[in-house]
């Protein structure tokens, strides 16, 4: 399985709705490594698009599009 790469924004926000249908505050501390660590094997985060972001405006309804298509990839992989 290939990573997807995606930025910082993205991977916080995937992070947190997986976290939330998880019950990630409930697991135990090994069951939180687990869930990183197979977290981490589907994403990554890509800090070349965080210093371009910094560098460039982008419009904000291209950025939303982006994040809902990546984010469903994401979650359909670690169902």
């Amino acid at each position: 399985m290939e990573k997807e790469v995606v930025s910082k924004e993205q991977y916080d926000a995937v992070a947190q709705e997986l976290r939330q249908r998880r019950g990630y505050d409930d697991m135990s501390d090994e069951e939180k490594e687990a869930f990183d660590a197979k977290l981490d094997q589907v994403m990554e985060v890509d800090d070349k698009a965080e210093q371009a972001d910094a560098d460039d405006t982008i419009d904000s309804s291209d950025d939303e599009e982006g994040e809902a298509s990546i984010g469903a990839k994401v979650l359909r992989r670690t169902r």
